[in-house]
């Protein structure tokens, strides 16, 4: 995760959705992630 991303942003620069991404990495607040976090894309 870089300055300024979003699960939003992510999931479509992957292909993929929030929910995905939420239900993959267990995040409890899609609108809280971290710089520098990995995050297991699927």
């Amino acid at each position: 995760v870089k300055r300024g991303d979003t699960l939003w942003g992510i999931s479509r620069k992957f292909g993929t959705t929030v929910e995905n991404l939420v239900k993959l990495n267990s995040v409890k607040n899609p609108n809280l992630i971290y710089v520098g976090e990995k995050l297991i894309i699927g």
